[in-house]
């Protein structure tokens, strides 16, 4: 599934109860990043969020282990993390983010 907004990813995740993971950025029109992770969990708390951004806070703004920041231009990071993710049976591990 693509969405191109945060209200096309609400509501694929609302009508595909089949999702294996969602890769966003953290600034998306719609909402902020926060806002669309909060939203996203309160309809399927279990599906593994990819933040794929050039703008890693510099702390995570809340904690979900289910939530994993990337940064942006390291695809194998990306393609590792994600077959990571659909390996885990949807019981993925945070990265922490590089000092």
């Amino acid at each position: 599934v693509s969405a191109k907004s945060t209200d096309e990813i609400i509501e694929a995740v609302r009508s595909h109860s089949n999702l294996s993971a969602i890769i966003m950025d953290w600034r998306m029109p719609g909402m902020t990043g926060e806002e669309l992770v909060k939203e996203v969990m309160r309809f399927d708390p279990a599906l593994p969020i990819l933040v794929y951004t050039g703008l890693i806070p510099e702390r995570t703004p809340f904690y979900h282990p289910n939530l994993t920041f990337l940064e942006k231009n390291k695809p194998l990071e990306l393609a590792q993390k994600l077959r990571d993710v659909l390996d885990a049976d949807r019981r993925p591990t945070v990265i922490p983010k590089p000092s």
